[in-house]
């Protein structure tokens, strides 16, 4: 009987766990080589691939873009798991299915 009574709070205290996971990512250009070849590359902090973004279910993710390139650029997402769905966004294989 103690472990029912204690379940409302734990599922209380886990409800409101929820919180807001702020990120800012800085873009600038850089010479990178991951394969021992040099060339050019926009970098996410300072590197590439970009930072991985970490957030718990229910979290909302808040991301300010500061661009310090000479071009105009846009972000988009990868690796986003949808429950239900056949649409997946992401590599195949890997968040694909």
């Amino acid at each position: 009987m103690r472990f029912l009574s204690l379940a409302p709070a734990f599922l209380w205290a886990s409800l409101g766990a929820a919180k807001v996971v702020q990120y800012t990512f800085e873009l600038t250009t850089g010479t990178v080589a991951p394969d021992g070849v040099e060339r050019k590359a926009i970098l996410i902090n300072g590197q590439t691939p970009g930072p991985t973004v970490y957030a718990d279910q229910g979290d909302e993710v808040s991301v300010t873009i500061v661009n310090k390139m000479d071009i105009q650029s846009t972000i988009h997402w990868h690796g986003i798991q949808m429950k239900g769905s056949i649409w997946s966004d992401g590599v195949p294989g890997v968040t694909q299915r």
